[in-house]
């Protein structure tokens, strides 16, 4: 995998997938690198594309009971993300990118996100929320680039965890995307290298050929 990262290395990473919730849950930008992005909100108590007082976003309600960080961990209270590769490729991740904020005062909320990079098993990325006043969303940032586990992959899933004082406080959520660099398949690397390997060797040949076609001075 870390092959493959660094034959690309120079390229610049591009958005592939973003959802901006601006209408619908549905990807807003899939780049050409992205067969899908798929979103799933099914283990949340609700989950609308609607105005907070900020603009509009996801509002993540979290399931039954998820007021606290470990609580929302146990009952699965979250959306998540599947970002999968057209075939033939491979994604050296980049950034995982969003807003996050809340429509109200009622507290403690927060969320952390975690992967199925490593089966879901750690954080990372995730707060509690200020508390008090209603919170405009701010930008949040997770940069894999230097993570070899990141990179090679044909697909990711990134979890979102909520938790507040009740399922009718919702964390939200706006502009949640990924960037990534595209890596061709190992077979793509064996072709390219054999095609290069092939004309170096008839290059050589040529080059004895004249040399010894060449009559002496």
């Amino acid at each position: 995998m870390v092959l493959l990262g660094s034959a690309v290395v120079g390229q610049a990473q591009v958005v592939i997938a973003e959802h901006d919730f601006s209408v619908n849950t549905s990807a807003t930008t899939l780049g050409s690198m992205a067969q899908s992005s798929v979103f799933s909100g099914s283990q949340l108590s609700s989950f609308p594309v609607a105005g907070d007082g900020f603009g509009v976003v996801l509002q993540a309600y979290p399931s039954a009971g998820s007021s606290s960080a470990p609580v929302a961990l146990a009952n699965n209270s979250y959306w998540d993300l599947t970002i999968t590769a057209q075939s033939g490729q491979f994604l050296d991740i980049g950034t995982l990118f969003f807003d996050v904020g809340k429509g109200g005062s009622s507290d403690p909320r927060g969320y952390f996100v975690r992967s199925s990079v490593d089966g879901f098993a750690s954080d990372v990325s995730g707060v509690q929320l200020s508390t008090g006043a209603q919170q405009a969303p701010q930008s949040a940032s997770v940069d894999f680039s230097g993570s070899p586990s990141y990179q090679g992959l044909t697909s990711v899933n990134f979890r979102f965890y909520v938790w507040s004082p009740t399922t009718g406080n919702s964390v939200d959520f706006g502009n949640v995307g990924l960037t990534a660099v595209a890596v061709p398949e190992p077979s793509s690397y064996a072709f390219v290298f054999g095609l290069a390997g092939l004309g170096a060797v008839l290059w050589q040949r040529r080059r004895q050929q004249d040399v010894a076609g060449s009559p002496e001075k």
